[in-house]
């Protein structure tokens, strides 16, 4: 386990230049706002907002994520279409019941920034 732990270790250091000058050259791998934005070109997208609330004594648990599948080809058709998927969970944990809803959509129900995180499906 060592071992390998060695080697992965080694392949991560294909770099010669270490400590502060070699970090000041780095350029960012994220830019934020415009990549948790729209991509327009991008075959498949994800956007997700989890979080709990409580009201009372009660707790919930929530997740929404959206689905970008762009040009895909369901069985039976011809040409490529692009779909939305919108997943909505909510979780009662004081009483233990879960809840959980799928709807689809298409590009003219949606609302999409390529400039910030603005997404909307209907």
């Amino acid at each position: 386990m060592a071992f390998l732990l060695l080697i992965s270790l080694s392949a991560c250091g294909g770099s010669k230049a270490h400590g502060p000058a070699a970090l000041a050259n780095l350029k960012p791998v994220v830019h934020l706002p415009s990549d948790q934005a729209a991509h327009s070109t991008a075959a498949n997208e994800w956007w997700y907002l989890v979080g709990h609330l409580r009201s009372g004594t009660r707790t919930f648990g929530y997740e929404v994520t959206i689905f970008k599948f762009l040009h895909i080809r369901p069985p039976g058709l011809s040409v490529p279409i692009t779909v939305y998927r919108t997943d909505a969970a909510i979780t009662d944990e004081t009483h233990r019941r879960f809840r959980h809803s799928v709807v689809y959509s298409f590009p003219g129900d949606a609302r999409l920034s390529a400039r910030t995180l603005a997404v909307r499906v209907a």
